[in-house]
């Protein structure tokens, strides 16, 4: 008989815990998707349950994974766009928000799966704690393939008034495109979807 390996989450904690142990500081950024499949599945309420379990109870010896003071927690959801959910704090427990608070409010049901949106982002946190002498980690929690990704595309010759665009797209390609949306297909040579992701509303042709 195979033996399975155990869970994720387990062996994150199992590890946090060591490093408790040893007093050192942990940083951890969490990504987590929010696309819509995840809540066509009905798995929302199950990924706070599991995020709150993770960030807030005890490890494998009755002592918390992580310390109020001296780890950093912070937290970002990703679909089509990123949302920083929880700064990285130390007061993740007592500050405001608490991270339950940001889990709570997580906005699950947002269209496309931008996974490398995701990590870049959350990399981007991490990276802004500078702190060499720490545990830094990202966890990505994920339901599947990513079926879109953020560029910058030269698009203000091809489209409406010539301005830049800012904003995303997604579209399925077909011969009914308009003149902008055509060429910037050609443009990429995407056989499926194509997403631009910038602050802002959806990009307008």
């Amino acid at each position: 008989m195979i033996a399975h390996p155990k869970p994720l989450f387990l062996l994150i904690l199992s590890a946090f815990t060591a490093a408790a142990a040893a007093e050192r500081a942990v940083n951890l950024i969490i990504a987590v998707d929010r696309s819509g499949s995840v809540e066509r599945a009905g798995t929302a309420a199950t990924i706070r349950r599991a995020l709150t379990d993770f960030v807030l109870s005890d490890g494998p010896k009755g002592t918390p994974a992580f310390v109020e003071g001296r780890d950093k927690i912070g937290m970002g959801s990703f679909g089509g766009s990123w949302k920083l959910d929880l700064a990285p704090t130390a007061q993740f427990r007592t500050g405001q928000p608490t991270a339950a608070k940001a889990i709570e409010e997580m906005p699950f049901g947002e269209g496309v799966t931008n996974t490398a949106e995701g990590l870049y982002q959350a990399y981007v946190l991490l990276s802004s704690i500078a702190d060499p002498t720490a545990l830094n980690i990202i966890v990505l929690l994920t339901d599947g393939r990513p079926n879109a990704f953020t560029a910058i595309f030269d698009v203000a010759g091809w489209c409406g008034d010539g301005s830049g665009k800012k904003g995303y797209i997604t579209a399925t390609i077909g011969p009914s495109w308009p003149p902008c949306r055509r060429k910037l297909r050609e443009s990429v040579a995407y056989t499926r979807s194509v997403f631009i992701s910038r602050s802002g509303p959806p990009l307008a042709t």
